[in-house]
């Protein structure tokens, strides 16, 4: 595993204040784990090989969706999609991918984008998901 390859990984830190809490840390990542993650996997989307060709990805176990809304930097992808078993939650966090005002002022230039969020599993057959050219699933 190279360097690029490893997480980060902070020890606490000496001078923190003695508390039952505090005794249990072992330490922290910074970023988050999980942001590391999508940062990898975003990263692998870019790759020059696929990311001319990949207009439609889907995630599955989209949870809070906070990786869909990462899909909008590929300039390429015109549909993304969240899909995760718990309606509930898809309808808590549905708000995160509604276009924000600066999308307005600075729309995509290369291709426009519709991000979805539905309910669904992984173990299903979905036709509405025919055509996908790629699919994660960082979370499941």
């Amino acid at each position: 595993m190279n360097e690029d390859d490893s997480l980060i990984f902070r020890e606490p830190s000496v001078e923190s204040e003695d508390t039952p809490e505090k005794r249990w840390e072992v330490g922290h990542f910074d970023p988050p784990l999980y942001r590391q993650r999508y940062d990898k996997v975003l990263t692998l989307l870019q790759n020059d090989l696929w990311k001319n060709v990949m207009s439609r990805v889907a995630d599955f176990g989209c949870a809070e969706a906070k990786f869909v809304v990462m899909l909008k930097s590929l300039p390429r992808v015109r549909e993304a999609i969240g899909v995760d078993i718990n309606e509930n939650l898809l309808d808590l966090f549905r708000h995160r991918i509604e276009p924000l005002f600066i999308d307005y002022l600075e729309p995509r230039p290369e291709t426009p984008l519709s991000m979805y969020l539905m309910a669904g599993s992984v173990a299903e057959v979905d036709v509405r998901l025919l055509d996908i050219d790629a699919v994660t699933s960082i979370e499941l």
